[in-house]
């Protein structure tokens, strides 16, 4: 019942977001279609459908959105039994595949790497987690595309879409205890300052529920 109630809210919240989009006047694609007026509706498209997906996480799992660095922006950082993501979120709808080295993007490699940003991303999650904590943990770096449709790639591949998230996720990178998780989440919000704590702790009470 509890799950049911559950991807009612997420369906909820979805419709919410698209009905702001459209009362903005703005032609709205259907993910995956490839096709969309204005990268601005491209991006609450893909906002959307990521929370809608990371809320089918199961309890265990925390999400953070939005952490700023000095060199760069992190989408999500997800914790839990698997280990530490930090997310980078594309936009871009099509057919999307890695191959010779590269991300290809409607058959054409894409001009920036959004695996590197997800590099970084992780690097920074990383260094950050050291000078708060004293040790170095594994951070995992993810790029996540909700408007598009993957190729065939790898079990561990860096770059997934909505069908693969879940269960690329639960592919544990470096597993965690539940104290390790609450140390590095105290971590995460403490470092983020005043609302991201209290973000953080209204998140891990979530998933404790």
């Amino acid at each position: 019942m509890r799950a049911g109630l559950a991807m009612l809210l997420i369906g909820i919240a979805v419709q919410s977001a698209l009905a702001r989009i459209r009362r903005s006047g703005r032609p709205i694609a259907a993910v995956g279609d490839g096709q969309a007026e204005t990268a601005e509706t491209l991006v609450k498209l893909a906002d959307a459908n990521t929370r809608a997906a990371l809320a089918q996480l199961p309890p265990g799992f925390t999400v953070l959105t939005n952490l700023n660095f000095p060199t760069v922006n992190v989408d999500h950082v997800v914790v839990g039994p698997s280990g530490v993501w930090a997310m980078e979120t594309q936009a871009d709808p099509g057919f999307v595949e890695e191959r010779a080295g590269s991300v290809w993007l409607n058959g054409r490699p894409m001009y920036r790497d959004p695996r590197r940003q997800a590099r970084a991303a992780a690097a920074a999650v990383a260094d950050l987690l050291e000078r708060e904590t004293g040790a170095r943990w594994w951070v995992e770096g993810l790029v996540y595309f909700p408007n598009a449709t993957i190729g065939r790639n790898q079990p561990a591949s860096r770059v997934v879409g909505s069908p693969q998230l879940l269960s690329r996720l639960h592919l544990a990178a470096a597993p965690l205890d539940t104290d390790e998780q609450s140390r590095l989440l105290r971590a995460l919000s403490e470092a983020q300052g005043p609302t991201a704590a209290r973000r953080g702790a209204e998140l891990r009470a979530r998933s404790a529920a």
